[in-house]
């Protein structure tokens, strides 16, 4: 872990070795599960005082980042659920996960796609 954290001090004199820095913690703060982010802890620890400064504030902005769009999603889902049961009534539990399951530009076609639709199905095309 020393030599990662000596990379990450040099990284940090250069030019855009802040830029570099701030690619590769968001990629491991994506990356990581919950429960290897220990090992990143272990880096940041080993950071000079400004390294790990940078770092942390990187760090932040990434896990905010990711908040955000998962908000974004999660919002976009209730929406559409909230539609098809409007005009559909009740739905059943595959339409639900299917909702859950689906990416941002997903939810979004599938919220176009529901005032002219005639069913469910035709929604979620």
């Amino acid at each position: 872990m020393r030599h990662v954290a000596h990379l990450f001090d040099e990284l940090l004199r250069t030019r855009s070795g802040a830029e570099a820095i701030g690619t590769i913690l968001r990629y491991l703060a994506s990356a990581l599960r919950d429960d290897d982010r220990s090992l990143l802890d272990d880096t940041l620890a080993q950071l000079s005082p400004p390294s790990q400064e940078h770092s942390m504030r990187t760090i932040a902005d990434a896990y905010r980042a990711e908040g955000r769009e998962e908000g974004r999603h999660q919002q976009a889902a209730c929406v559409l659920l909230k539609l098809l049961s409007l005009k559909f009534g009740p739905l059943d539990e595959s339409t639900t996960a299917r909702v859950s399951a689906a990416s941002l530009e997903e939810l979004d076609r599938f919220t176009e796609r529901v005032l002219l639709a005639s069913s469910v199905d035709d929604v979620l095309r």
